[in-house]
């Protein structure tokens, strides 16, 4: 398996996708410290045509 950065991700109209572990994710990187389950934290996404979400985001155990 390798990981590439994607400048984007396609997400069909009233549609949606699924971000799981070895699969397409999200990496945080830069992270000022490690997180750990039940962390809470803002995650900020930019789109297309919804503009800029902000969603609270809370961590969980492996």
């Amino acid at each position: 398996m390798q990981m590439a950065p994607q400048d984007h991700v396609s997400i069909p109209a009233n549609g949606g996708v699924e971000l799981l572990p070895g699969g397409m994710h999200i990496m945080l990187i830069g992270l000022e410290r490690d997180l750990a389950a039940g962390d809470e934290f803002t995650l900020t996404l930019e789109f297309e045509n919804a503009g800029i979400v902000t969603a609270l985001i809370k961590t969980r155990g492996p």
